[in-house]
């Protein structure tokens, strides 16, 4: 589309900030999964490495990656029924209030 409408080197363009874009989200999404996991090993009394919780965090979205779009699905059916149960018990737990 930046193509036909705009030229080839806005096309160049568009790339460069669409592939900038992907990279930033890729990283925040890597730094906050390895945050989550460093929590969760911190609470269980297992200390380890930032750079490992990073590993980790990746080594697990390559394996849900891996089996195919199925298990990806299945993985985010289930984590957004957990969101919507967290939901409706923080709602229950505030009604009284």
């Amino acid at each position: 589309m930046a193509r036909k409408i705009l030229g080839r080197s806005a096309e160049a363009v568009t790339w460069v900030f669409y592939l900038v874009l992907l990279y930033t989200l890729l990283s925040a999404y890597t730094a906050g999964g390895a945050d989550l996991i460093n929590d969760a090993l911190a609470y269980a009394g297992i200390p380890i490495h930032p750079l490992l919780n990073r590993g980790l965090f990746a080594l697990t979205m390559a394996v849900v990656l891996y089996f195919g779009v199925y298990i990806v699905d299945r993985v985010n059916r289930v984590l957004m029924l957990v969101k919507l149960l967290a939901y409706v018990a923080l709602v229950l737990v505030l009604l009284p209030h």
